[in-house]
Order: structure tokens, then C-alpha cells, then sequence
């Protein structure tokens, strides 16, 4: 399963600035999710993305692919919104 930034609705309710990911078309249509703490982890010549979510409602059909596709929606969100200069970092050390 493959998600493009197309196949999903992306809505902030309440004040906690989180946004609710609802899908749109594939496997798992009207899942709904939250990402939780995203995490850079720099070891070496490779870097990993890092990523929590918690499920808002319903259920994925196979958690394994459903994490794939989320992880990389995750990436190519955050590749437009730096792009857009739409980022907003929190918490972290600046350590220059």
C-alpha cells in the first residue's frame, strides 16, 4: 500500500496543534491517526526516521504495510512543508 499526500485529509481540531490524518482510498479508507513524537536518529552515513502514531479510529487491514505507508506519508510531508517553509520544530537541542 502506497499513500501520496492525494489520499488522505489532513484536519487540526482542538488547540493541541495535531492534526488528524483521515484515508481516503486504499486498503484502509476512513482510518483515522495521529503522529506522535517524530524522531531524526543520526547514526553514521544513514539517518532514520523515527515515528509514533496513535490510531483515532478504525483498523487497519495489516498493521506492517499500514506503518510502511504511514511512515513514508510521514516523509513526504515533511518534504513539502520544508519545501513550503511550513515546518514547525519543537523540543530539541541546538547543539551549534
Amino acid at each position: 500500500m502506497t499513500l501520496t499526500l492525494d489520499d488522505v485529509s489532513v484536519a487540526f481540531e482542538g488547540d493541541d496543534n495535531v492534526a488528524t490524518i483521515t484515508i481516503l482510498r486504499g486498503d484502509d479508507v476512513g482510518v483515522k491517526f495521529k503522529y506522535g513524537k517524530v524522531e531524526f536518529d543520526e547514526g553514521g552515513d544513514q539517518t532514520n526516521l523515527n515515528y509514533h502514531y496513535d490510531l483515532v479510529s478504525g483498523q487497519p487491514l495489516d498493521i506492517p504495510k499500514f506503518e510502511r505507508a504511514i511512515g513514508d506519508l510521514l516523509v513526504a510531508m515533511i518534504e513539502q512543508f520544508v519545501r513550503e517553509n511550513k515546518v514547525i520544530y519543537t523540543g530539541g537541542v541546538d547543539e551549534n
